[in-house]
């Protein structure tokens, strides 16, 4: 659950045409198997309680700083969840009763723990302490030049897969 950099991710991406995008995205990656388990996303919520829509955004990792009055997290760190169900420390707590700053000690009295670790063990079998917030430069091509390069095709109509009609957004 830690941040890593990961170094050749970090160097943006040379723009080979003028309609190609690059972007710095977030994923939830495994060390051991180099997955990118989980797609960080705007509604994503750090360990800072506070989702990736507030952080502030950027070309590096270090612009990742949580925008909201008097938080102190200084870069996004992932927490995972789902609906309403986030991971808990070891220590049984949850992790908005931990700092909100690495290594997230617990701040609850009498508390032994010095820092957020879970027990949970990711679709890809492996711990969460094997995965790392990474920060990996992605290019996007525009549908523009795939379409002046046949990759696509602009009269393509979706079609209802039960009863092979147009879908009526598309009539």
């Amino acid at each position: 659950g830690r941040i890593v950099v990961l170094p050749s991710s970090l160097a943006r991406p040379s723009m080979a045409a003028d309609d190609t995008l690059a972007k710095l995205c977030l994923a939830w990656k495994c060390r051991n198997c180099e997955a990118e388990c989980i797609p960080i996303g705007p509604s994503s919520t750090c360990m800072c309680d506070h989702r990736l829509r507030d952080h502030a955004s950027g070309d590096h990792p270090k612009d990742f700083k949580c925008s909201v009055a008097r938080c102190p997290c200084r870069r996004f760190v992932y927490l995972v969840s789902s609906g309403a169900w986030r991971t808990k420390c070891q220590c049984k707590h949850k992790h908005s009763e931990h700092a909100a700053v690495p290594p997230f000690a617990c701040a609850k009295r009498d508390c032994p723990c010095t820092g957020f670790f879970s027990t949970y063990v990711c679709n890809c079998d492996h711990s969460w302490s094997d995965h790392v917030t990474a920060y990996i430069w992605k290019e996007f091509e525009s549908l523009a030049s795939r379409f002046a390069e046949g990759l696509a095709d602009p009269t393509a109509v979706a079609r209802d897969p039960e009863r092979g009609a147009p879908l009526p957004e598309y009539r």
